[in-house]
């Protein structure tokens, strides 16, 4: 699968793309839920910080919440996550 990060910080038309071995967006969330710190995390897989998507992981721990077991689970909690982790 890939990920595509673009912002206009830099350049206009700046983006990074990385590949990682999931199949789908659940299965890259599912093997990232259990990890202790989700930023590094994901600045280790995504090869740098993508702004508010370790408050999903961050929300997820404070609540105790199992892995999504469907899209639609994890769909509930991105839309219920503070970004930015505020």
């Amino acid at each position: 699968m890939f990920f595509v990060c673009r912002w206009r910080e830099e350049l206009p038309f700046s983006k990074r793309v990385v590949t990682v071995p999931d199949a789908t967006v659940l299965d890259w969330f599912r093997r990232g839920w259990e990890h202790d710190d989700p930023h590094a995390w994901i600045d280790g897989e995504l090869g740098g910080d993508v702004y508010g998507l370790e408050s999903i992981f961050e929300e997820a721990r404070k609540r105790h919440l199992p892995r999504p077991a469907s899209v639609d689970d994890l769909r509930a909690l991105v839309d219920r996550a503070p970004v930015g982790g505020g």
